[in-house]
C-alpha cells in the first residue's frame, strides 16, 4: 500500500506542476482522473523499438506492476546523453481522451517519467529492470 501511495504521489507532483501553467478547474479534475486510475487504467509495455511486449488491464495485474516498479528506491537524477533506451511504458489513466503518463527505462538504471508536458528523471534500483524483462517470460 506504501508503494501504492508513492506512486499516486509522483502522479500528483506532476498534475501540481501541470497547474502551475493551467486553470485550476482543469488541474483538478486531472487530479481526480488520475486518482481514479484503478478503475480504468491500462499499461502497455513496449520494448525501445515500439513492438508490444505486455498489455495490462486487470486491475490486481495493474496493482502488481506498480508494486514491482518500487517507487519508493527511485532517486531523482540526470540521464545521460548515451543512455540507451529499453522499455517505454504507457500507463492510460483516461483512455477515451487518450491521457497518459509515459515511463521510459533505460540502461544502466535510469528511467525517464513524463505526463503532459512535464518530465522527470530518476535512477532506479536493478529490480525494476528485471520485473520487466520477468513480464516477457
Amino acid at each position: 500500500m506504501k508503494k501504492k501511495i508513492a506512486g499516486f504521489a509522483i502522479f500528483i507532483m506532476c498534475v501540481v506542476c501541470m497547474g502551475c501553467s493551467q486553470k485550476t478547474g482543469k488541474t483538478e479534475r486531472d487530479a481526480e482522473s488520475i486518482l481514479d486510475m484503478q478503475k480504468s487504467q491500462e499499461v502497455i509495455i513496449c520494448d525501445a523499438e515500439g513492438k508490444q511486449l505486455a498489455d495490462i488491464t486487470d486491475a490486481k495485474q495493474i496493482e502488481n506492476f506498480v508494486d514491482e516498479l518500487d517507487i519508493d528506491g527511485w532517486n531523482l537524477s540526470e540521464i545521460g546523453d548515451d543512455a540507451v533506451l529499453l522499455y517505454q511504458i504507457q500507463m492510460y489513466y483516461d483512455k477515451a481522451q487518450n491521457k497518459k503518463a509515459e515511463l521510459k527505462l533505460y540502461e544502466n538504471q535510469y528511467a525517464e517519467f513524463s505526463m503532459g508536458k512535464q518530465s522527470f528523471d530518476f535512477r532506479i534500483p536493478q529490480e525494476v529492470l528485471e520485473a520487466i524483462r520477468n513480464l516477457q517470460q
